[in-house]
């Protein structure tokens, strides 16, 4: 997205107003991408760790040979 139309470059002089808000929106947009990433990185790092603690309490609860371990483990 780092595509810009260059205002140095020559264009004609009723076109550079179209040229710059389009390189704006263009701007607009990136920011909007990135911050946009951010939150989903964000959020699945949010997710996923207790979703880990969930599953390793899953396999210590599962290798348990005593059927009331775990339900006293959750009471707690």
């Amino acid at each position: 997205m780092t595509s810009r139309l260059s205002a140095t470059r020559r264009v004609p002089e009723e076109l550079e107003p179209l040229v710059e808000a389009f390189n704006e929106m263009l701007e607009r947009m990136e920011r909007s991408v990135t911050a946009q990433q951010r939150l989903v990185a964000d959020a699945a790092h949010q997710m996923r760790t207790p979703l880990t603690g969930l599953k390793t309490q899953a396999q210590f609860a599962i290798r348990e040979t005593d059927p009331e371990a775990p339900r006293h483990a959750c009471v707690r």
